[in-house]
């Protein structure tokens, strides 16, 4: 394969446009077209890792729970995508656009909203107190001492516990859930420390698959371009051209989105066409909001034109959803991004009782039981522990942090009615529930104060912030080996 003439050949292809239908007429929204000084970045006074105050509404209809969100985000854009690859021609590979390598603030990754519910009747030990705590060990993957690849668990209470239920897990993501009507629907188990212990598990997926898979770049095809034949590795899944403006690939409405010009994607105009839904931004493959095309299954002619949009440098989305009945699919979703102010709307649903033995039973709610939550908002680019946190709070219809109001229809709850509870999340950098626990040290059980309260004050720390943002210092690029380095107690 001619390197030189495939990057000509890209050339010319961008030079020829690709271009889509253009009309506005079936558009019911019209924000200015992109503007080319458009750089996404942070928000007026803001870092990626500044606190976040999440104010939560819940409502319930006797039969089911509605839980709705409502942040700022942190950035000056919404994160609608998630692991977007583009062609690379010397390597025949599917690879991450530069910004995902490069650019923090500019990677292409979702905004989420994950919540832990604790049993109301059993409870987990330690959950009122430790909220997502219990769940973070020194062992988990990207800690500074792990020496395995561990995600969230619970330390069993006796042996008999192992692999069993601990915590219903829901987790709306902007990418991989959201655009399709859903949060996924997770749970985590117990796990001994040190196991390399994969806690965090789907619901099982039942018989119609999971809610979300990754797709592979393995469809050869030979295209001919001016007389020479090119051979490439096409992906699996496309867009819908009929219901994508004309393109397989990403785009916004006029030309295709490419690294060249990818700072598009962030824009107000091609995320208000996505969040109004008149512009795909992930690949669904059935129900309702179905849009993406097997290309293996496509004739020559198709996929030669979908070569020609790869060639030209075309952004694809790795993940593909599937809408279907199966256990991860029990939380349904809505969600609004309003541009001007960057707040996120995000309401998730679910009945009280799924019947799954993988979700915690809600139906005590209505007769006064209480909940304890642990809250996280995924606003940084990034993954893994890179989140904000809560302390827990608790969830009932009376006597509680977020008081669930009664409505004859959560689909149609009045939420302007509705009284919220805001609660400050913050980044947890490298605290364990070991950590947390260490009682020969003498620490304190009590994660619902601030952090600097017991550990610093104006006296002895230069830059104290009454937020309790600690990790805001002491985190990435000042790694500490021990959980002691990053604030030594002070005993007050």
């Amino acid at each position: 394969m001619k390197t030189a003439s495939l990057r000509l050949l890209a050339v010319l292809i961008l030079a020829l446009g690709l271009a889509g239908c253009s009309s506005d007429d079936d558009d019911p929204v019209r924000p200015q077209p992109p503007t080319a000084d458009f750089e996404p970045g942070l928000a007026d006074g803001k870092t990626l890792d500044d606190d976040i105050d999440v104010t939560v509404q819940a409502a319930h209809d006797g039969s089911r729970l509605a839980l709705r969100f409502r942040w700022a985000t942190n950035k000056n854009y919404a994160g609608i995508f998630h692991d977007v690859r583009h062609y690379d021609a010397e390597t025949n590979t599917w690879i991450r656009p530069a910004s995902d390598l490069f650019d923090a603030v500019a990677k292409i990754d979702e905004d989420r909203v994950a919540l832990m519910i604790d049993h109301a009747t059993e409870g987990l030990t330690g959950f009122a107190d430790f909220g997502c705590f219990i769940t973070c060990h020194s062992d988990l993957n990207r800690m500074p001492n792990a020496t395995v690849d561990a995600r969230h668990y619970v330390i069993p209470g006796d042996s008999g516990d192992l692999g069993s239920f601990q915590l219903d897990m829901w987790h709306w993501r902007g990418s991989r859930a959201g655009p399709m009507g859903y949060a996924e629907d997770t749970w985590v188990r117990a796990h001994e420390y040190g196991t390399g212990a994969q806690g965090r598990r789907r619901d099982d997926a039942g018989p119609d698959g999971n809610l979300r898979r990754d797709q592979a770049f393995n469809v050869a095809h030979t295209v001919t371009i001016n007389g020479e034949q090119i051979e490439i590795d096409l992906p699996q899944y496309v867009y819908d051209p009929e219901l994508n403006h004309d393109f397989y690939f990403l785009n916004d409405r006029n030309e295709l989105i490419t690294e060249a010009n990818i700072n598009q994607i962030f824009g107000e105009y091609t995320i208000a066409r996505m969040e109004a839904g008149t512009l795909p931004h992930a690949l669904i493959w059935n129900g309702p909001r179905a849009n993406a095309l097997a290309v293996a299954d496509q004739t020559d002619a198709v996929k030669d034109e979908i070569a020609r949009e790869a060639l030209a440098g075309g952004l694809i989305n790795r993940p593909w959803l599937v809408d279907s009945t199966s256990d991860q699919h029990d939380i349904t979703s809505d969600r609004t991004f309003d541009f001007a102010t960057g707040i996120w709307t995000v309401t998730m649903y679910r009945a009280l009782d799924t019947g799954s033995v993988f979700d915690v039973d809600l139906a005590g709610l209505p007769t006064g039981s209480l909940y304890t939550l642990g809250i996280s908002i995924h606003d940084s680019n990034d993954g893994g522990r890179s989140h904000q946190v809560s302390a827990p709070v608790t969830l009932g219809t009376s006597g509680a942090d977020i008081v669930v109001a009664s409505v004859s229809n959560v689909e149609a709850a009045n939420w302007g009615s509705i009284p919220g509870y805001t609660t400050t999340t913050f980044k947890p950098g490298d605290m364990s529930y070991q950590f947390l626990n260490d009682q020969a040290d003498g620490h304190p059980v009590a994660v619902d104060r601030d952090c600097m309260s017991c550990h610093v004050g104006f006296d002895t720390h230069p830059n104290f912030q009454p937020t309790g943002n600690c990790m805001s210092c002491h985190a990435d690029g000042t790694k500490a080996f021990e959980l002691w380095d990053y604030a030594p107690y002070v005993q007050r």
